[in-house]
């Protein structure tokens, strides 16, 4: 086995990681990914590789055995070390004027004015995108904002305080209250440094317009986030006599019967360990570490004769849980979603669609003259509502999801979503993997699969009505059925 070990010097709490198969292992499938998502030599993979070696020694002070094992925290510091160089990389590649370039490799066709040296400049569809953010929200700010607004749509920032006959200084408060009225809106989309010139807004009025029932793509719509409700899951399913889920429709689906004694209390919901991890990996992934380590207890007591936590059998650990007051995860559920945390971060599209948005997002509305409400998983505000769903091998994603009915659950956060914005987004699921090799997949729901389902839960309300008004619940096997498997 190849093996190197760290320097010596750990106090009595800390234990040296070595390098062992499972950390190259663990290296190599993020250099891989790494070499696929940038296009990434083979010269510049042995030296990320390099890199992260050196990171894990210099990591190896920081180990105490106590509070999280090995593996957990060999995937925790290399995927800190790749998302760092992600960034850095992502940057690299928006700024290609600040990276080095042989002359031999300037393309005969070469046009000086896309290489801009000025920092901070944004790509073409970053551009794009900012106009139509601008040209959407600029009517609702404050009266004396918005012709500030309008004049940087087209003039530098000193420039358009000559214009506006105030002084910089006037003219950077100005903006600074700009960002306060568009986060407060839902968008906190703005690059740091993309305010000095704000993009023309001609060719935003001036682009050909959607077809009416054309489908909606990506980067048409502008979601204002701020018709998202935050709430508790707790608060969120407290309403749940009052309107109707995703998750009782479907039930209803399946089966009057069970809609009618799970909403009169008549079956109490379980809760499994399956349950459990999804919960929390989606607290993991979608709200970030702070929310869930103050939301669930991590790991269990230490056993003082022998170093290590409690089993989770025993009474000493039961003891623990209790007092704790929050839902525990042992030492392997938390390395178990840590390592779905990181195979979400390693798909490009994943991150891509998790990197702007908000989480947990509540709407209510009356769809189909009935009171319902949803809680998305992810609002992205351009790309829509993102689904995050685990599993147990990606290659069977795509039966599962007809299986457990996905298409139901997520056309009816679309068309509740609608009665509040007014128009039908995009829907896009996320799938991890909950065993190794924590594959993750994405993808979009396609327009005419959300339009069939959309009338099966429509059709399929109007008949709860029915059932509500008539008092009938049925179990839908009444009658004699044929069975024929020859």
């Amino acid at each position: 086995m190849a093996t190197e070990t760290f320097p010596e010097g750990s106090s009595d709490d800390v234990t040296d990681v070595h390098i062992d198969d499972y950390a190259l292992t663990e290296i190599d499938f993020r250099l891989r990914r790494l070499g696929r998502q940038f296009g990434l030599s083979d010269h510049d993979l042995e030296d990320i590789r390099q890199d992260m070696v050196i990171e894990l020694w210099s990591a190896q002070k920081r180990f105490n055995p106590r509070k999280a094992r090995r593996r957990t925290f060999i995937s925790r510091v290399l995927d800190r070390f790749v998302l760092y160089l992600t960034r850095q990389l992502c940057t690299r590649q928006r700024r290609p004027a600040e990276n080095a370039v042989s002359f031999d490799d300037l393309d005969s066709r070469f046009e000086p004015r896309v290489n801009n040296t000025n920092p901070g400049e944004l790509d073409e569809q970053a551009l794009r995108e900012l106009q139509l953010d601008v040209a959407t929200l600029i009517d609702r700010l404050p009266a004396d904002l918005q012709p500030v607004c309008r004049v940087l749509m087209h003039t530098p920032g000193r420039a358009a305080a000559r214009e506006l006959g105030i002084g910089k200084s006037t003219l950077y408060r100005a903006i600074a209250e700009i960002r306060t009225h568009f986060t407060a809106m839902g968008y906190c989309g703005f690059p740091v440094d993309a305010w000095d010139t704000l993009p023309p807004a001609a060719d935003v009025e001036g682009a050909p317009q959607r077809k009416e029932g054309a489908p909606v793509t990506d980067g048409e719509i502008l979601i204002d986030l701020s018709v998202l409700k935050i709430e508790s899951a707790y608060d969120y399913h407290a309403k749940a006599a009052k309107y109707l889920s995703s998750h009782q429709l479907m039930d209803f689906i399946k089966c009057p019967w069970l809609f009618f004694k799970k909403h009169s209390g008549l079956i109490e919901g379980g809760d499994t360990a399956a349950y459990l991890i999804g919960r929390a990996a989606h607290c993991r992934i979608l709200e970030g570490r702070d929310v869930y380590e103050a939301s669930y207890a991590l790991g269990g007591p230490i056993n003082p004769s022998t170093g290590r936590s409690f089993g989770s059998n025993t009474k000493a650990f039961r003891e623990w849980a209790e007092a704790t007051g929050r839902p525990v995860l042992s030492h392997e559920q938390v390395e178990l979603i840590e390592n779905m945390v990181s195979g979400v971060m390693m798909n490009a599209e994943a991150a891509r669609l998790l990197r702007r948005g908000r989480a947990e997002g509540v709407v209510r509305a009356t769809y189909c003259d009935t009171p319902c409400q949803i809680r998305i998983d992810w609002t992205h505000p351009r790309r829509g509502i993102v689904d995050l769903k685990t599993c147990d091998d990606l290659t069977w994603f795509e039966a599962d999801a007809k299986r457990y009915g996905y298409a139901n659950q997520v056309a009816f956060y679309q068309s509740v979503l609608a009665e509040v914005t007014g128009r039908h987004v995009p829907v896009h699921i996320i799938a991890i993997e909950k065993r190794e090799p924590f594959r993750c997949g994405v993808w979009r729901v396609s327009d005419d699969t959300l339009t069939s389902f959309r009338r099966i839960n429509e059709a399929a309300i109007g008949r709860l009505l029915a059932c509500r008004g008539q008092n009938d619940w049925p179990t839908d096997y009444e009658i004699i059925r044929l069975l024929d498997i020859t």
